[in-house]
């Protein structure tokens, strides 16, 4: 007789390789649902008041802070990365303006870049950006 050998062929005992999350799928509530999660495990998760404490502790800022614009615009490129060389106008069409508290025309392309800069400055000490 002929040797018979078995190949495993279930899925479900091959290990599974670990994936990075390069991109939030979501379905048809990318407007308001996923924004509001995002916003809301970043809020609960302090990304905005930590963003704050570390780079712009003693500045006077006017509007809003550097940590709540640099959150949305992680939310917009974990939404949607195409889109960020429009973040003005995406940032218009969902619900961020209300949960962060700030009024629309205070979240302008000056105000995000403006934000970059408490991030991303010249150290004089290292002679580093």
């Amino acid at each position: 007789m002929g040797g018979f050998t078995e190949k495993n062929t279930n899925p479900l005992s091959q290990k599974a390789k670990p994936r990075t999350l390069d991109r939030l799928d979501h379905g048809q509530s990318n407007k308001s649902g996923a924004v509001t999660l995002l916003w809301e495990l970043a809020s609960q998760l302090g990304f905005a008041q930590t963003i704050d404490e570390i780079c712009c502790s003693r500045a006077n800022i006017e509007g809003p802070s550097p940590g709540k614009l640099l959150t949305a615009w992680a939310i917009n490129r974990a939404l949607d990365p195409l889109s960020n060389t429009m973040l003005e106008n995406w940032i218009a069409t969902t619900d961020l303006p209300r949960l962060m508290g700030v009024n629309i025309a205070e979240l302008n392309r000056l105000s995000f870049l403006s934000a970059m800069d408490f991030v991303c400055h010249e150290d004089r000490s290292s002679g580093q950006i």
